[in-house]
C-alpha cells in the first residue's frame, strides 16, 4: 500500500524539482514514516545534497532534538558562507 507521502515522494525522484542550490535532507534512524532509502533517494536525486542520518530521533528530528539539529542546520549554513564548520 503507498501513502500519500510515499507517493508524493515517489513523484519527486521520478521528476526531482530543478533545485542546484545544495540542500541538507536529515533522517532519523528511528523514523517509522520514511524509510531511510527514500531520504538516501532524495538526497542522491538532488545534485548538492547532504543526507544526514541522526540517531536517536524518528520522523521529526527538528522536535525531537531541536539543537542538535539546530547545529547540523547552522554548521551546514556557515559552509555556505565560506565560514569554518568547526566550533
Amino acid at each position: 500500500m503507498t501513502t500519500g507521502t510515499t507517493a508524493s515522494l515517489e513523484l519527486v525522484l521520478e521528476a526531482p524539482p530543478p533545485v542546484r542550490q545544495p540542500a541538507i535532507v536529515l533522517h532519523g534512524v528511528q523514523d517509522r514514516i520514511i524509510d531511510k532509502r527514500v531520504a538516501e533517494d532524495l538526497a542522491g536525486a538532488l545534485p548538492r545534497a547532504e543526507l544526514i542520518v541522526m540517531r536517536g530521533v524518528g520522523h521529526a528530528p527538528q522536535l525531537e532534538a531541536p539543537r542538535h539539529t539546530a547545529r547540523i542546520v547552522e554548521r551546514f549554513a556557515r559552509r555556505l558562507d565560506g565560514g569554518s564548520d568547526s566550533q
